[in-house]
């Protein structure tokens, strides 16, 4: 059964025995360095509760979808996949997409405690200092920000950082070019601030849409019904007139006013730095909703080759440019992988078997070109079939024995990117230059000559399984097994 909120996912994710529960952290000192520790020995999810100047009650959890078998949990495929084997689950099961949309309610749990006027005081809330030096304490790095298109009516879904500012104000910081921008900038254009709402604790169905690349015409909360197999139940908000979940732990409702800006960050980014401290958009709160013994996700960006939010990334965003590949008719894909070494989107892998002269290359302008692929990307390495792009030293291998400097690198500029970017100066963010230049890497055997290249070395799949059969208990003993 899919889970139907964060409570029932965690429920599940303690009977797999992968889920830690910690007493008596600090929100400054403590979560954000035992997330990170944790993260790096690929370890439990963990459920932060009694902390230092909360409630008992008012948690924390990160790392929820750290590990293939949670998130394949939350993606409704079987715990046993291996990576490239949930990429192409995933991309069967997606095809098979059709909105369900949401079901209103008249209440829910997410009514029973609500803060208005003066009694609003973000600061009741955990929201830890993730990283060493961020400016701030964010409240929102695994939420779903929930805006409404004011031309068609769409509710969007999207995951944006969210600074607490003071008691009654926080911050967002929303790419230029995400449809939650979009929106905004609409609302503004029309003299007028934007509602919106933010989710703090959301199931793992609404976490997926927020951080998938969904059509802008498909209705919110509809891509997470179709994942949970039932509509998603909403109660629409007195103050915003959005629609917000009603098993949602914590939601924070406003509006963005025009041209009130405050300087956010700086914030330890999933490329692996922090982000400038520069102004941007403000939340002006107007309520606050929350559960009894509420939980915030933390879902905080951390340097590669750390887990942290980019395995579940990789796993939605390679099956969306896959999609994207095959979409524009490019043939023979075997694999694409977003390389978490390298932080979420900045080197993406394709795996093709090369049927003609250009093949390769016409790849990688693709995956380098489409929404789900082109953000911030910095490369593009096509190989051949025979390379497991889910393994950094197979790719490097790839990259090392069949790519040229001279021929196999060819450079795009003016590409998609954004003012997060560290290669980019304090005056080109200032300017609005946020764009960047990508590097297309062949490193296939080249066409013509491919069936000449020297073969392989490597112990055949059939030879392979009669060693690992033959001498089964030699090699358990190796690999610790009993």
């Amino acid at each position: 059964m899919f889970p139907k909120d964060l409570r029932q996912f965690l429920q599940e994710t303690e009977k797999i025995g992968q889920l830690s529960i910690i007493e008596g952290a600090d929100c400054d000192e403590d979560i954000g360095p035992l997330t990170e520790l944790t993260s790096e020995r690929n370890g439990p999810a963990l459920l932060f509760d009694k902390i230092k100047g909360f409630p008992k009650g008012f948690r924390v959890i990160s790392n929820i979808y750290t590990s293939t078998e949670r998130t394949s949990m939350a993606l409704g495929l079987p715990t046993n996949l291996s990576k490239m084997g949930i990429i192409k689950e995933w991309r069967k099961k997606a095809r098979s997409f059709s909105p369900l949309m949401p079901k209103e309610v008249s209440s829910g749990p997410i009514c029973e405690n609500t803060m208005k006027g003066g009694q609003i005081n973000l600061h009741k809330l955990p929201a830890p200092k993730w990283h060493e030096q961020d400016g701030g304490r964010y409240i929102g790095t695994g939420n779903a920000v929930v805006l409404k298109d004011p031309d068609t009516g769409i509710v969007n879904i999207g995951a944006y950082r969210v600074m607490v500012h003071d008691e009654k104000t926080t911050g967002m910081w929303i790419t230029p070019g995400r449809h939650g921008a979009l929106i905004v900038q609409k609302y503004h254009s029309r003299g007028k601030p934007c509602p919106v709402a933010i989710v703090c604790g959301e199931e793992p169905a609404i976490f997926i849409e927020s951080s998938y690349t969904v059509p802008q015409d498909v209705p919110g909360f509809s891509f997470a019904g179709w994942l949970r197999g039932e509509p998603v139940e909403y109660i629409v908000s007195d103050i915003t007139g959005l629609p917000i979940p009603s098993n949602s732990e914590i939601v924070i409702e406003g509006e963005i006013p025009i041209e009130d800006l405050m300087m956010e960050g700086p914030f330890g980014e999933w490329r692996g730095y922090y982000s400038v401290r520069k102004p941007a958009p403000i939340v002006k709160v107007k309520t606050v909703r929350y559960r009894d013994d509420p939980i915030n996700h933390g879902n905080p960006p951390l340097k590669p080759p750390l887990k942290g939010e980019v395995l579940a990334v990789n796993f939605i965003a390679a099956p969306a440019i896959w999609d994207a590949l095959e979409t524009a008719g490019i043939p023979d894909v075997q694999g694409v992988w977003v390389a978490e070494e390298s932080s979420a989107s900045m080197v993406t892998a394709i795996s093709i078997r090369q049927r003609y002269a250009g093949h390769a290359m016409q790849a990688a302008l693709v995956a380098g070109g489409c929404r789900a692929g082109g953000y911030t990307n910095r490369y593009v390495i096509v190989v051949d079939d025979d390379v497991d792009i889910t393994d950094p030293r197979d790719l490097w291998w790839a990259l090392g024995t069949r790519s040229d400097p001279e021929t196999s690198i060819n450079i795009v500029r003016d590409c998609w990117s954004s003012a997060g970017d560290m290669w980019l100066s304090k005056e080109d963010i200032k300017a609005g230059k946020t764009t960047n230049t990508k590097a297309m890497i062949i490193a296939c055997k080249p066409f013509y000559r491919k069936e000449e290249y020297p073969m392989v070395n490597r112990i055949s799949k059939e030879v392979r399984a009669q060693t690992e059969k033959k001498w089964r208990h030699v090699l358990a003993a190796m690999d610790g097994k009993s």
